[in-house]
Parts: structure tokens; sequence; C-alpha cells
């Protein structure tokens, strides 16, 4: 007789995208040994970002709208907002009701109040408060030392070839760039259109094509269409291999960065901590928050992991792939075969 397996499922706490890198990486390190199966109940916006689990459970519609519009609740706990307003706790209780569960947690923020999200769960679900963001940035560090990582859906990376396959493949040589243009959340940390301007213009003139994104990107063109090239005053005067894509999903941006030669990124951005842990070449240009618990900064730990090069600039990338271009495999994951979409069943 077969031996029963060891499983447990953890609620990911919601209240900032950027805490699924920390939960992952929390999973990984103190829950991975434990258990042989790992189920996570998460947004489906989520789901690539969770690489320690051996199954995302989700509602792709429930869970849609959930970011960037969480980032507006300020009054109350957006944990407790976002599983009251989808009904995903009911809703995977109800599916998981088929399992043997042995243990459920929830990983929170530092300062999460634990009181609203007992009285939702109940007893069942532990939660287990975060010692401190450099513990989890510690966390994360070592994930990244043992070589885990953050992969696109295969089903998206062949969706963003087929759709900008003129960006990808053969000759052609392609940066992606992350810039933020937040209205009203911390609009200080917005990128710069001049310094954009200048490294696509740089990017131009050493045979590069430029695709730029965001939530929401920082556009060059007022009268931006996405999806489609940007043709502008701005775009006329020089080679039109730019493009502008917004509302992409994170498992496509992944994919993009994934084709793309190298992905561009600064750390006050937005997800800084989830995105050091992609594939591929990185350009993380500014200066880092990230720093953990032992005094450690994660693109440090990035740069000293062998075949994740990492640089300070697209000129030091240059140096090294005028000669050394980047040889990869582009490595995912099959979303059929990793997520389970309550909205389907």
């Amino acid at each position: 007789m077969e031996a029963l397996r060891k499983r447990c499922v953890v609620f990911c706490a919601m209240d900032e995208f950027h805490h699924f890198s920390r939960t992952n990486a929390w999973i990984y390190s103190e829950l991975r040994s434990k258990y042989d199966e790992i189920f996570v109940v998460a947004p489906i916006a989520a789901a690539p970002i969770l690489s320690s689990a051996d199954l995302i459970i989700t509602n792709s519609v429930s869970t849609g709208s959930l970011y960037p519009d969480i980032l507006t609740v300020m009054n109350q706990s957006r944990n407790v907002f976002a599983y009251k307003k989808t009904g995903l706790f009911e809703e995977a209780m109800n599916y998981l009701s088929s399992f043997q569960v042995d243990d459920m947690y929830m990983y929170t923020g530092t300062e999460t109040d634990h009181a609203p999200l007992t009285d939702l769960f109940g007893p069942k679900v532990n939660l287990v408060l975060s010692p401190s963001i450099p513990h989890d940035f510690g966390l994360i560090a070592k994930a990244i030392r043992d070589g885990l990582e953050i992969v696109p859906f295969s089903e998206d990376v062949d969706l963003m070839f087929n759709r900008y396959k003129d960006f990808f493949g053969g000759d052609n040589r392609t940066l992606l760039v992350l810039t933020r243009n937040f209205e009203s959340k911390q609009p200080f940390y917005n990128s710069s259109k001049k310094g954009l301007i200048n490294l696509i213009r740089l990017c131009f003139r050493n045979g590069f094509s430029v695709i730029n994104v965001g939530v929401p990107p920082l556009s060059i063109n007022y009268r931006n269409s996405p999806w489609e090239r940007v043709r502008s005053f701005f775009v006329k005067r020089i080679p039109a291999n730019y493009l502008e894509l917004d509302g992409l999903t994170y498992s496509e941006t992944l994919a993009v960065a994934a084709l793309s030669d190298v992905w561009s990124i600064v750390p006050h951005a937005g997800g800084f901590s989830i995105h050091i842990m992609s594939q591929g070449d990185l350009i993380i240009s500014g200066k880092e928050f990230c720093q953990t618990d032992n005094g450690e900064w994660l693109k440090d730990v990035r740069k000293s992991v062998s075949g994740k090069r990492t640089f300070s600039s697209f000129q030091e990338f240059l140096r090294v792939a005028k000669t050394e271009r980047s040889a990869r495999e582009i490595r995912s994951i099959s979303l059929h075969k990793r997520v389970i979409d309550l909205s389907k069943i």
C-alpha cells in the first residue's frame, strides 16, 4: 500500500504584490523539506511567482482585477478585503475537501494585524508573522543561491513570441525595459522620460530594439496604443523598432523578458524582489533597497551565482554582449499542469 503523502496548503497574503516573492522564499526555506506536496492559494497574477509550490489554486475571474486595484485599499486589511471580495478562501476550502491536508498556513507581513484574519479563517490556518523584511530578503537570497527562479508559463512564451516575433529570434537583439508611471502611489519614484529616451537612442545606435513595459509604463507617445508599435514625432526621427506594452500579465512580462537579450530594471520601479529571481540577463541600475539581515544586497547575491549575468548599466552589458552573447534555453512551466483555475471547474 502506498504511503500517504504529507501535504500542506499556504493561503497567500495579498496586501502587496512583492510579498508573493517573500512567501515563495519562505515556502522554499521553511516548508519544502517538511512536506511531499505544497498547494498554494493565490490570485492568478501571482501564479508564476510561486515556483516553490507544487500546485497553485486560483480563480482567474474573481482575482483577475485584484492588482493593482487592491493598492487603493487604505482603511482596512487588504488581505481580508481580497479574500472577502473574491470568495477565494471558501472556494478553495471546498476544492480541498477531497484532499488529505495536514496543515494550513499564511505567511504575513511584518506589521500585519492577525485578529481580522483569525476571524476570517478561523483556527484552521496557522498565521506566521514575518520577523522582518530584511529576514525575508535573506530567504530570497538563499533561494537565489540555491538556483530557485521564477519562470513564465509555456503558453505565454509561445503567445508573446508569435505576437512580437519581429523582436525575437535570429539576428534580432532586444532590450526589455521596465518603467514606472504611477499617478498616486509614490510618484517621485516614477521613471524619467529623458532617461528613457536616452536609453532608447543608445540601444538603437547599438542595433538593439526596445520593448517598454510597466503597470503602466512611462510612455514617450501621448497617443500610445497598446499592442502596436509606437509612431510619434519622437520615433519618426529614429528607427521604429520600439514597442510599449501595457496590461501584460506577470507571466507575459516574464515571457518577454526571457525572449529578450536583457531586461533592464530599477529597484524602485516596483517588484524588484520578484524580478531579481527571473532567468536571463539583468541590468539593475539605481540604488537598491533590498538588504538582507546579514547585510547583503540581492543584486550582489545574484551576481555571485554562476549563469546569472547581472550588470549595472547597458554599457557594461554591451562590453560583454559584443563578444559573448548569452546562449541559453528558455525555461518555462505549463500553466495547465501547475495551476488549478476554479473558475473553469
